[in-house]
């Protein structure tokens, strides 16, 4: 069983190619270097000429705040590369697996979003961008799992809890906002997910890749979450919750972006993972 992973040198790209090896699946991985998404010819050449069973695509422009104003490179990545690998799957009757993101919804659900919401209206160029990408798979194609995620950290790449740490070796004081809520994703579970939906035969279409929030609030704060993040780490910081209001970014956020899993057997608890991280990075 071979699988084309397009970004494989990303956050996910990475975690996905650690938990796929070893396995019976062969991994053909692609970077930007090797394959421009948004080369629809070159898109097409590489998955004729590999034949893989599964595509699985990691890649993605994930600058956030830098959208706005690369508003052409972000559609470009998340929207027509998307749409050029839904070309060249469809011609071969090839499952794609995709990740699509939380800002995709309108943010003011203090429930939590399903997956079969259609409660629409990002709020920024990125979430823009995502959601054009999850329509050319949605209206084109029945053989895929379009998986949403969010906050997603782990051992590649920049990250949240990365960042916190590092803010912590010279700040000796940290504010980070409290009226954002939403749900991380580790990189390494959601790599076991991806894996468990194709051994499952899982019946295709949309899921919800994110770690379990228990108590009344079905989500957390990124407040919420550096607390825990510095003291798993056992490192000392005066951390002071803010609201939105005292950091403008270029790129607006969602108060609310709680994605719900109703459909696949829940990922471990947040704080389970998060410990799992920083132990991992110990060692």
């Amino acid at each position: 069983m071979k699988i084309l992973l397009v970004g494989a040198g990303g956050m996910l790209g990475q975690s996905l190619n650690r938990a796929f090896t070893g396995t019976k699946y062969e991994i053909k991985p692609t970077t930007q270097e090797t394959l421009d998404l948004t080369d629809e010819l070159a898109v097409r050449a590489m998955v004729l000429a590999e034949k893989p069973n599964f595509v699985i695509n990691a890649a993605a422009y994930t600058k956030v705040d830098v959208a706005e104003t690369e508003k052409d490179l972000a559609f470009a990545v998340n929207e027509l590369g998307v749409a050029n690998l839904v070309k060249a799957v469809q011609e071969l009757d090839i499952p794609l697996i995709h990740f699509s993101t939380d800002y995709v919804f309108r943010g003011d659900n203090a429930k939590g979003y399903e997956e079969q919401s259609i409660e629409f209206g990002p709020l920024n160029v990125y979430g823009q961008s995502k959601l054009a990408g999850d329509f050319q798979i949605i209206n084109n194609l029945t053989k895929y799992y379009l998986i949403r995620i969010s906050w997603l950290y782990g051992e590649f790449g920049p990250n949240f809890v990365n960042a916190m740490l590092n803010l912590a070796k010279t700040q000796p004081e940290i504010k980070v906002v409290n009226d954002q809520i939403g749900r991380p994703t580790y990189a390494e579970d959601l790599a076991q997910m991806v894996y468990g939906l194709l051994e499952g035969f899982y019946p295709w279409g949309i899921y919800h890749g994110v770690n379990e929030v228990s108590g009344e609030v079905p989500g957390i704060s990124w407040y919420d979450f550096a607390q825990e993040i510095f003291q798993f780490a056992d490192v000392k910081v005066n951390l002071l919750p803010v609201d939105s209001s005292q950091f403008v970014r270029p790129a607006k956020r969602p108060p609310y972006s709680i994605l719900l899993n109703t459909k696949y057997p829940a990922l471990p608890d947040w704080r389970v993972s998060l410990k799992q991280h920083l132990d991992s990075l110990k060692k």
